[in-house]
């Protein structure tokens, strides 16, 4: 399943339909609360409708859902949390949201609640470009710099 193909995401909170900056904040926040969600219940189409075709990450993302599927793995806690975004950019039909991700030690279970893998503890510079189609946002880049 690609998880960049188009489509309402399920969830998609109200504060974040609108072409305004705060829309455009709360809708990369509504992405990585669905990415949280998919980790701790493997379910790629909790990530449907977020990602344009252009978003590699995105389908990276779903890939990371994709093995955890496979080996019938599920995350025990929230694997990032995002803080500081602000809107740096700004065009006629995209915007630039940049803010600190805190990629936590999420731990990977198996099947019997056995950890069997252990996230980073880190910090990381977060850019992401939205652009405005079909009336709604859509990711197109999910860029990381280095840890801070």
């Amino acid at each position: 399943m690609d998880t960049s193909m188009p489509g309402r995401p399920a969830r998609l909170p109200a504060a974040a339909r609108q072409k305004s900056q705060a829309a455009a904040r709360s809708f990369v926040l509504s992405y990585f609360a669905a990415y949280n969600e998919a980790i701790k219940n493997p379910n790629k189409a909790q990530l449907i409708g977020y990602g344009s075709g252009r978003c590699a990450a995105c389908y990276s993302h779903g890939g990371k859902i994709e093995v955890l599927l496979q080996n019938k793995w599920h995350g025990k806690s929230d694997f990032l949390d995002l803080s500081e975004l602000k809107v740096t950019q700004t065009g006629d039909s995209s915007v630039v949201v940049q803010g600190i991700g805190h990629e936590l030690p999420a731990r990977i279970a198996d099947k019997r609640g056995r950890t069997v893998l252990v996230g980073p503890d880190s910090r990381r510079h977060y850019r992401f470009t939205l652009s405005w189609t079909h009336d709604r946002w859509f990711l197109d880049a999910i860029k990381t710099s280095a840890t801070i």
